[in-house]
């Protein structure tokens, strides 16, 4: 009883296979165009839904390997021109070249791609210095050198044209306590359309402790009388400074001047800044000690 049920059956199989069917299927297709100077962006359609009649065989071997059928080859004479097809564009296709089964319509509304004109630029390359965290007392003593300093990046026009005179280079960097040389892959494009041919960039500069430094220096007052009646409490002034390790013997013979001004005070003031200069010219580096100077005026205590 049970080979006649296995009979029965695989005789109801191969009956039914020999029937003809209508149903949907994905039918696979593949676009013809000019690779010279253009590139895909993004992936193209690959097959397209349609109600069809077929017999069961061949509709069978299409479920199981549809990579056996001939695809349907859709043209584009101008292809960065040209993002999408309708369904009166994939009904005619299917309708002349379809073999294997019979067309009844077409499911799907419209096929969308996009595909672009290659295109490059040349973009200068740079560091943002306040991803960097320097150890105490340690600082830059010299240019950031980027290795090479510009990039050319090809891809789709679009993308490439919208592209910045510089691209930042993303470099973060705690503790910095000695020089930097960093090989930075080029990983950091805004596009996965996009390419270099470099493959790495190297980011170097040098990198010094910085040790405090004081001198003493007198004070030059200018425009104050000779009568004691305004007067400075303090003569001299301690300067402090910080200069890289090693080279503060090179410092010993700068000359460091702090000035004090009569004219620059007003009536009323008890504390004098002075005006520091380092060869003549004023620097942000150096820092009096203590940063004010009392004034002294006996006809007002």
């Amino acid at each position: 009883m049970a080979l006649c049920f296995v009979g029965a059956t695989i005789f109801w199989f191969f009956n039914s296979l020999g029937k003809d069917y209508t149903t949907r299927i994905n039918y696979p297709i593949d676009f013809l165009y000019s690779t010279q100077g253009t590139m895909v962006v993004g992936d193209l359609p690959r097959s397209v839904e349609l109600n069809v009649t077929g017999g069961g065989w061949t509709l069978l071997q299409h479920t199981l390997n549809p990579s056996r059928f001939p695809t349907l080859s859709f043209l584009l004479e101008a292809p960065t021109s040209t993002q999408y097809l309708t369904r009166s564009d994939i009904q005619k296709e299917a309708t002349e070249n379809l073999k294997a089964f019979t067309l009844n319509y077409v499911l799907t509304d419209s096929l969308h791609f996009l595909i672009e004109d290659i295109s490059f630029r040349t973009v200068t390359l740079a560091v943002d210095e306040e991803q960097f965290v320097y150890d105490d007392n340690y600082r830059r003593t010299g240019d950031i050198i980027l290795e090479p300093d510009t990039l050319r990046i090809t891809g789709p026009r679009s993308q490439v044209e919208s592209l910045q005179d510089t691209l930042w280079i993303p470099l973060e960097l705690d503790d910095i306590d000695e020089a930097v040389t960093e090989n930075i892959d080029v990983e950091f494009l805004p596009s996965e359309y996009m390419t270099t041919s470099v493959s790495e960039i190297q980011v170097s500069f040098p990198v010094v402790e910085f040790i405090p430094v004081r001198r003493s220096i007198p004070i030059e007052t200018v425009g104050f009388p000779s009568d004691s009646s305004l007067y400075l409490a303090d003569s001299m002034v301690s300067v402090l400074f910080w200069m890289p390790e090693g080279e503060v013997a090179e410092y010993d013979s700068l000359k460091i001047t702090a000035l004090v001004s009569a004219q620059e005070l007003l009536p009323t003031d008890t504390l004098a800044l002075p005006l520091l200069t380092v060869e003549g010219s004023p620097d942000d580096n150096f820092q009096a000690v203590p940063e004010r100077i009392r004034v002294i005026r006996p006809d007002y205590e």
